[in-house]
């Protein structure tokens, strides 16, 4: 049996583990540059704010209704999530991280009874030592386990749900099937065309129909809803085809120099993410772009370059990258974004050296970008940088509504009073 444990309403339940006044409020977490709602609390969602919400329309009707809005705390999130998969991979050996607030795990058990006292364990141990919501949901097949996720996120009161064959079409009937695994927008206006609105519905067509217009990706996903398993769990997450390091500017940017400031520190933050995954990149790309919602002229470009021989060094993507910047790079233009994408990405043990780079330099800055990382592991993000990373950086992304990093700055670890009731 396939168990799938879903965080509920994640990034707002990590907020409210530290801030518990956020607990029976509508909450939404923002986007990049504080822009639209990306996260919803279920209050919020009651309320009728829909995901993609903007602040701008929306803050005076979230200040009638007690609401709060805060911006993106990744740091956070990144950690919670890290420690809720820890103790999630405790309970079983075939455990696969699926996103930031989901994992499936495998049970060779098959009574109900049983799996259900072990979901609720899962749910009850996550929450006492994160403080996150979970709900859990079981079948025979991910794609079955996905669908009793969702029906015990919107259904269940005990926050599990398991799918069974003598209740598989009664709880399937109950799924949109906008809200099937693996079933996108394109094909689910296919099937609401076709007169299929619910996961059941799904089920009954004809699997040569199905091949057809859905291709084989869309049969595998029938086979699992009517119990047969053909997705199985995946221990090694896929290869890497690219990297993109990209943010949204705070207010609109035409200098090249800040242009420049921020394209080298998106290259060293990509590259260092190349390096933890022990992954070496042969060619990379530049982009930027105005901002095409306001009426104002508008620009945007991209080029590409092929590296001598492939390369995580910092140095190297950063001064390649200023090099596409000037190439395309127009004056008279206020830009939005920028943004940096590192392609033909491989084994760092797999890299062809070049003929004519001298071995003892390349050694020095594989060196020095070690060094680097170990002092922003330890000391903590961006505690050293290239210079030519900025130092005032005026064009970074608005975060009016940041909330402390909790569990990963010494400075902002919450402090506890303690008060003692003698006794006289």
């Amino acid at each position: 049996m396939f168990l799938l444990a879903d965080c509920n309403n994640f990034y707002v339940s990590c907020e409210r583990v530290f801030n518990p006044s956020l607990r029976d409020r509508p909450v939404i977490i923002l986007s990049n540059n504080d822009g639209c709602a990306v996260a919803l609390s279920n209050e919020a969602k009651a309320l009728g704010v829909p995901r993609g919400a903007p602040l701008f329309k929306w803050r005076d009707f979230l200040l009638k209704n007690n609401g709060v809005w805060l911006s993106s705390n990744y740091t956070l999130y990144g950690d919670m999530s890290r420690r809720v998969m820890d103790i999630l991979s405790s309970f079983s050996e075939d455990c696969e991280v699926y996103s930031i607030d989901e994992a499936f795990l495998r049970i060779d058990i098959s009574d109900e009874k049983t799996i259900q006292k072990i979901a609720r364990e899962l749910i009850e141990t996550v929450y006492k030592y994160t403080g996150i919501p979970l709900s859990v949901g079981s079948a025979n097949t991910k794609t079955l386990a996905k669908a009793a996720n969702h029906y015990a996120k919107k259904t269940a009161k005990t926050g599990f749900a398991c799918i069974t064959p003598a209740n598989r079409e009664s709880m399937l009937q109950q799924i949109p099937v906008s809200q099937i695994w693996g079933i996108g927008y394109r094909h689910d206006k296919l099937l609401k065309s076709h007169g299929v609105n619910n996961a059941l519905q799904f089920t009954k067509l004809c699997e040569t129909w199905i091949k057809k217009r859905m291709s084989i990706t869309g049969l595998r996903t029938h086979k699992e809803l009517n119990g047969t398993p053909c997705i199985d769990l995946q221990h090694v997450p896929p290869s890497r085809q690219s990297i993109v390091s990209s943010r949204s500017f705070g207010t609109p940017v035409s200098s090249f120099n800040l242009l420049n400031e921020s394209i080298h520190e998106y290259g060293y933050r990509a590259a260092a993410r190349m390096r933890s995954m022990k992954l070496v990149c042969s060619s990379l790309s530049v982009y930027l772009c105005t901002n095409r919602f306001k009426d104002e002229p508008q620009y945007s470009n991209s080029a590409s370059v092929s590296l001598e021989y492939p390369t995580n060094s910092s140095r190297t993507i950063t001064y390649q990258a200023e090099v596409i910047l000037k190439a395309i790079y127009r004056s008279g233009y206020k830009y939005k974004k920028t943004g940096i994408m590192l392609h033909g990405l491989i084994e760092n043990s797999e890299q062809q050296m070049s003929l004519f780079e001298k071995k003892d330099y390349m050694n020095r800055d594989e060196k020095l970008m070690s060094v680097m990382d170990s002092i922003n592991r330890r000391y903590g993000s961006k505690s050293v940088i290239l210079a030519s990373e900025g130092i005032s950086r005026n064009w970074q992304m608005k975060r009016e509504f940041l909330t402390p990093s909790y569990t990963t700055r010494w400075s902002d670890i919450p402090l506890v009073k303690v008060e003692s009731n003698k006794m006289f």
